[in-house]
């Protein structure tokens, strides 16, 4: 991961976190960059994307996810705590969403996925893994996860995520998106929020301010 080339989930992390864990979560940015720069792949990899894998295989074909769940613990044992509360918020979430259709929701099977870039912010923002369903129409719904431990997604920035995701797929009506806070069970939709007006300022100064202080670190871990 790299501030200029980040994933959806992992920068709205960013732009809710308080001063210390904001930059907290730089200085590992950084740190990864450096050891990247060194050959070396630096400590483990993002525990998150397994699960998500095993969550959409559920949703997809019915693949028992409390028994791929202990098979996670037992291949990653230090998330023995995280893995179960990811399930248990997943199902929540999943079955307020199939009573919010009343219809069963189908997978699709396209593979969704986009890379948008931001020029004027050096910025390419990637949100991949986007869990793409039929509720009972030809039109896609696009899920989204947002994993964070430390804190939910905010309204604010739930609202500048969907901002984001219709910027990625600008054919995909916002009613059709949504960002799952997959460890509460509970998400941001399109259907049930309206944008103010202001989330592309948001975005962009919340952003600048992020970068400026990247930046200003990058001399500290040996970048240029």
């Amino acid at each position: 991961m790299s501030i200029e080339k980040i994933g959806l989930s992992k920068l709205l992390k960013i732009f809710g976190a308080d001063d210390r864990l904001r930059r907290r979560l730089i200085r590992e940015d950084l740190y990864q960059e450096r050891k990247k720069l060194e050959g070396s792949k630096g400590p483990g990899g993002d525990f998150y994307v397994p699960f998500w894998a095993d969550a959409k295989a559920y949703v997809a074909s019915g693949q028992d996810l409390h028994v791929a769940t202990k098979v996670r613990i037992q291949e990653l044992g230090q998330r023995a705590a995280l893995y179960p509360r990811l399930r248990d918020g997943f199902l929540e979430w999943l079955e307020l969403a199939r009573r919010d259709t009343n219809r069963q929701l189908v997978p699709s099977e396209r593979t969704v996925h986009a890379h948008h870039d931001f020029p004027e912010l050096h910025l390419t923002l990637k949100v991949d893994n986007v869990m793409a369903m039929h509720a009972g129409s030809e039109r896609v719904r696009l899920v989204y996860p947002y994993f964070c431990k430390e804190y939910e997604l905010s309204e604010r920035w739930g609202r500048v995520g969907l901002w984001l995701m219709k910027e990625a797929f600008p054919a995909v009506e916002l009613e059709e998106m949504e960002i799952v806070d997959v460890m509460r069970g509970k998400s941001i939709s399109g259907r049930r929020i309206q944008f103010r007006g202001d989330e592309e300022q948001l975005f962009k100064s919340r952003y600048a301010t992020i970068h400026a202080e990247w930046e200003a670190l990058k001399p500290r871990y040996g970048l240029s």
